[in-house]
């Protein structure tokens, strides 16, 4: 399964440790991660901003000018399906992990295992979330796993075939059956 996670927290030590349990865990579980690194709330929402396919947010709680309790709320009001793991060394939030619906609440110093659990967890609640795209072609009907689509958006489905092969162009990650990939393209367009 290929999954897009975020990693929220303000301290490099804890960054690079993290990232390093999550790509083994991605390459124990059979996964392809694209996994993302930043050291503040402000500097992941304005990369959310433009590209807000994220499956799983690993967030530090107390963090710089915006905490993660805060910009979680913010990250909710517009997206249900990205599944939250605060990450901190600090148990008061916990009952505010709630209001947000996250998936769990891991303290620090983070266990290999626990954390394991918890991706375990959110990669299969991502699962059940996926998007489905089917597409007829000369009375076949072909079943694709579509990533990368913001709820709610419109988007224009253009397939490109060479050498027995569709590619995958415009920023999104679409699986299909055997070597079957299909293009999906944002055209900006409303209705499109």
């Amino acid at each position: 399964m290929y999954l897009k996670i975020a990693l929220c927290d303000d301290s490099e030590a804890d960054r690079t440790y993290l990232s390093a349990l999550v790509e083994r865990w991605a390459a124990g579980a059979g996964h392809t991660v694209q996994l993302s690194a930043f050291e503040s709330a402000e500097q992941f929402l304005f990369v959310y901003a433009e590209k807000s396919d994220y499956d799983i947010l690993l967030l530090d709680v107390e963090m710089g000018a915006m905490d993660g309790v805060t910009m979680a709320k913010r990250l909710r009001s517009e997206n249900d399906l990205i599944q939250i793991v605060f990450i901190t060394g600090y148990s008061d939030y916990i009952a505010e992990g709630y209001e947000v619906a996250a998936l769990h609440y891991l303290m620090k110093p983070v266990r290999e295992e626990k954390l394991f659990a918890v991706l375990d967890r959110a990669a299969e609640k991502t699962a059940k979330n996926e998007k489905v795209l089917y597409f007829e072609t000369g009375g076949d009907c072909s079943t694709y796993t579509v990533n990368g689509l913001t709820p709610g958006k419109m988007y224009k489905v253009t397939v490109s075939y060479d050498s027995g092969m569709y590619y995958v162009t415009g920023g999104m990650t679409v699986t299909g059956i055997g070597s079957e990939e299909l293009t999906t393209i944002d055209t900006g367009e409303e209705g499109a």
